[in-house]
């Protein structure tokens, strides 16, 4: 597959360049890799979307793989409406798969106030959420589940960064990022050799940077896109 790498060859590449032919660094340069591809899934990977079941007391379990959520939404009719999140939202103090605690209040809706009169405050229709760590969860609060159906309720889409590496002879990185991740793996390892000179060092890290802004420049937007976004926002009523 030419549009793609093995992470192994990402890291052969990457030995070759600092100069270990019998790969003697190789567990090192590996540790060096899923460092750089954390990084380079946080910083510059796209989302994964996927639909994960909602429990009885509305919470999602988050993605073995994810490194970081970023919305929480459900499908209607073709679109997609987001939750919105909220770090005031109060906690299930119960496991994910118990009932929520009544005298607790877990049960109640999220609500905005004031609803009424000149301060109302608007709120989001189709939820909110807050991602619990601790608990490997995210955790839903109504209105949703006022609003929408009971199929519509059973199940979300979580969009998430995830690291997407199981092994490094059958993950493939994109070919356009291989010069970035090959090049920061080589600077590490240079980093970390005593017999590196500041010359070797200095060289090295500029020669990352180098790749870091020719990746940057392959995901400036197309013509086609730039023109999108254009029409999406333009219309032919008057500006005052």
């Amino acid at each position: 597959m030419k549009n793609v790498q093995t992470a192994a060859s990402v890291i052969e590449e990457s030995l070759f360049l600092v100069r270990d032919i019998t790969k003697d660094r190789w567990h090192e340069a590996v540790m060096y890799f899923m460092r750089a591809i954390r990084d380079f899934e946080l910083f510059h990977g796209s989302a994964t979307q996927v639909w994960r079941p909602v429990s009885d007391i509305h919470t999602v379990r988050i993605p073995e793989d994810c490194l970081e959520i970023v919305g929480v939404g459900l499908s209607l009719n073709g679109e997609v409406f987001t939750f919105t999140k909220n770090e005031r939202m109060s906690m299930p103090s119960a496991p994910i798969y118990n009932k929520l605690i009544t005298a607790r209040n877990e049960e109640a809706a999220l609500i905005i106030s004031p609803q009424s009169g000149s301060a109302a405050k608007s709120i989001n229709e189709a939820g909110y959420f807050d991602v619990d760590l601790k608990n490997n969860r995210i955790v839903l609060k109504q209105a949703f589940l006022q609003y929408y159906t009971q199929a519509q309720q059973s199940e979300v889409l979580v969009k998430y960064i995830g690291l997407n590496i199981t092994d490094v002879n059958t993950s493939y990185i994109p070919a356009k990022a291989v010069n970035m991740i090959t090049n920061n793996i080589a600077y590490n390892l240079t980093l970390s050799n005593e017999k590196s000179t500041p010359f070797m060092i200095q060289t090295r890290r500029a020669e990352y940077e180098k790749a870091a802004i020719l990746y940057d420049a392959l995901k400036l937007p197309s013509a086609d896109e730039l023109l999108d976004a254009i029409y999406s926002t333009a219309s032919l009523s008057l500006r005052r």
